[in-house]
Formats: C-alpha cells, sequence, structure tokens
C-alpha cells in the first residue's frame, strides 16, 4: 500500500469527528483528499452529503464494513472509527506511539471518546439522531448540568494526564519525545471543549491544558492548518 493515497471520508461540511485525523495528516505534511468536499466543491452541498451516504449506507463500501463515518481509506483498506483510524494513521506516517506504551495509549484514546460521545449527547438528549435544533429546550437542561457536573471530570483527567507525563507540546509529548497521534487526539477534544464550552471551560482550573493546547496551536504545520480554508469552525452544538 506504500504508493497509494490516503483518503479521508466524512461529512464535507463538518468538522466534527474527522477532525482529529485532518490534525495528523497536517502535521505529518502527508497528502491526502477528502472526496466528499471535493464533491461538495464540483457539485453542491447535497451531492457531497450524498457521497458519504451512498458509501456508508448504501452499499457504496466493497471492502471492509464500516458502520459510519469517518474513516480513513488507502486502497482497498479503509479504517473507521476516530481512535482507531487515528492509531493506523500514526503507524502510516510515522508518529506512532513505542510498543511498551500502546495499552496506556489506548486508554487516552478511549477516555477522548468517552469525552466526545458525552458531551454529544447532552445536545441531544430527547433524540440522539434527531438535530439539536429540534430539542434547544430540553438541551439547555442538560448542557447546563455537564458544564456544571462533568465537564471539570473529564478536563480534569487531561489535567492530571499532563501533569503525570510532564508532556509540554513542546519538547515532551505524552509518551516520549516526539509528537504521535495521541498528543494531537488529546489536542482535539479539548479544543473543542474550549470552543464548545467556553465560559464553563474558562472557569475550570487547568492551566497545563490550557497551555498544552496553546503549544500544540504554535507548531508551524497546525498553525498553518488552523489559518486555512481547510480547517473548519466547530459546528457549536455536539462537540463536532
Amino acid at each position: 500500500m506504500s504508493g497509494e493515497k490516503l483518503e479521508l471520508l466524512y461529512w464535507p461540511f463538518l468538522a466534527g469527528r474527522a477532525e482529529p485525523l485532518r490534525l495528523i495528516l497536517e502535521e505529518a505534511g502527508a497528502e491526502y483528499t477528502e472526496p466528499a468536499r471535493e464533491v461538495m466543491k464540483a457539485e453542491g452541498k447535497d451531492a457531497g452529503i450524498a457521497y458519504i451516504v451512498d458509501l456508508f449506507f448504501k452499499g457504496g463500501n466493497k471492502d471492509f464494513p464500516c458502520y459510519a463515518p469517518p474513516a480513513i481509506r488507502k486502497g482497498k483498506k479503509i479504517v473507521n472509527h476516530t481512535q482507531v483510524a487515528a492509531k493506523f494513521l500514526g503507524r502510516e506516517l510515522g508518529m506512532d506511539v513505542a510498543s511498551e506504551w500502546e495499552f496506556e495509549a489506548d486508554a487516552v484514546a478511549g477516555q477522548v471518546t468517552d469525552f466526545v460521545s458525552e458531551g454529544r449527547t447532552m445536545f441531544h438528549p430527547k433524540e440522539y439522531a434527531t438535530s439539536y435544533y429540534e430539542q434547544k429546550e430540553e438541551a439547555a437542561v442538560t448542557v447546563a448540568y455537564f458544564e456544571k457536573e462533568r465537564l471539570h471530570k473529564h478536563v480534569g483527567y487531561f489535567e492530571r494526564l499532563l501533569k503525570h507525563t510532564g508532556a509540554n507540546g513542546t519538547t515532551k509529548f505524552l509518551f516520549g519525545d516526539k509528537i504521535t497521534w495521541i498528543d494531537l487526539l488529546v489536542f482535539y477534544v479539548l479544543d473543542c471543549a474550549a470552543n464548545q464550552f467556553k465560559e464553563a471551560y474558562e472557569k475550570l482550573e487547568n492551566p497545563l491544558c490550557v497551555a498544552w493546547v496553546d503549544a500544540i496551536k504554535a507548531r508551524p504545520r497546525i498553525a498553518e492548518y488552523m489559518k486555512s480554508d481547510r480547517k473548519l469552525p466547530w459546528e457549536g452544538n455536539s462537540m463536532m
């Protein structure tokens, strides 16, 4: 598969759960495409959405079955679920965690997934698959609960993690002296939470998390990406 291109498969108008995959690709300086975005640019938003719907939900994918986007495709290999696809990219792009820390990195990735999943549910308390805008009244209650009772617990874990590892985002990372896929997964969820729950997040005592996000944002390739039109804004209503 060495000469085959990397494709990121996701909804063409969302940062969403594909964002950490973009961050890994961008930090690695990898060449990649987003086919659904290319279709949207050429034929419109509905066509871009249809590309993903056909691929994941109407039998368009003839390779290994995937439940839903995001996914990374390389030739006939397709890997979905954010944390699994992130780990796959780490191996493909020389950003893997050393084998001695593999399971610890997987555990951190699992915590990121739990944080995103719980945070998203707060915006969809009535019906998980229904738009936030159709349940805003109910969501106001659950989001307030999450900000008061749950946000500090999730962010607090990452604060303890950064303290334990001594990671600073410049000379020291979570599992060694070079950046890996899990560093960017943690950056993603903290940056998302800081934007999604802005006022509540700013009241937390999490200086290491704040410094971590700032340090990763200052990395040359990430800084360039953040300023580019490749970087989509957060949706603001789903940890997306």
